[in-house]
């Protein structure tokens, strides 16, 4: 099995202006359980960014509304609230090549064409866990994104020629 349909990431591409903020916690709590339900090897457990890797174990993601409400408004730009809230959990595993992450830059109300609201999956760096691009997890994936976010574009990343586009 060749490794060029391997997918390294999913970038999507929100548009801006058609998320209320206050459904924010709802949508990032189901994308989050909705992906543990897609691959469990995966995607099951989350941890917060720290300063180190001790320091991130230390803060396990909890699946429940409030503490994602608490995190998307920690990480809200104080200076400029326009640019809404940037945060990426990743996935804990022992070796590095075993990760996965998921970044999001949500809550963007600026009309500035730099600040776009985004969500990126990094698929982990061992080939062996990374699904092919016609993967049904990559296909469950794509259409739980679109159900609960309003898309612009998604771009799924492969070692073959750059990206897919999923518009």
């Amino acid at each position: 099995m060749s490794n060029e349909n391997k997918v390294k990431s999913i970038r999507v591409f929100l548009k801006k202006g058609h998320t209320k903020p206050e459904s924010l916690p709802v949508k990032v709590l189901e994308f989050l359980k909705s992906l543990r339900d897609i691959d469990a090897q995966l995607f099951s457990t989350w941890f917060e960014q720290g300063q180190s890797k001790k320091q991130a174990l230390s803060k396990e993601v909890r699946f429940e509304e409030r503490y994602i409400a608490e995190l998307i408004t920690k990480e809200w730009d104080d200076k400029f609230p326009e640019l809404g809230s940037t945060f990426m959990l990743w996935s804990g595993k022992d070796s590095e090549v075993k990760n996965t992450k998921v970044s999001f830059r949500i809550g963007v109300t600026s009309s500035k064409s730099h600040a776009t609201e985004f969500i990126g999956i990094s698929m982990p760096f061992e080939v062996s866990l990374q699904p092919e691009k016609d993967d049904r997890r990559i296909i469950d994936i794509v259409k739980l994104i679109k159900q609960l976010f309003p898309v612009e574009s998604i771009d799924i990343y492969s070692f073959s020629a750059g990206y897919t586009s999923q518009s």
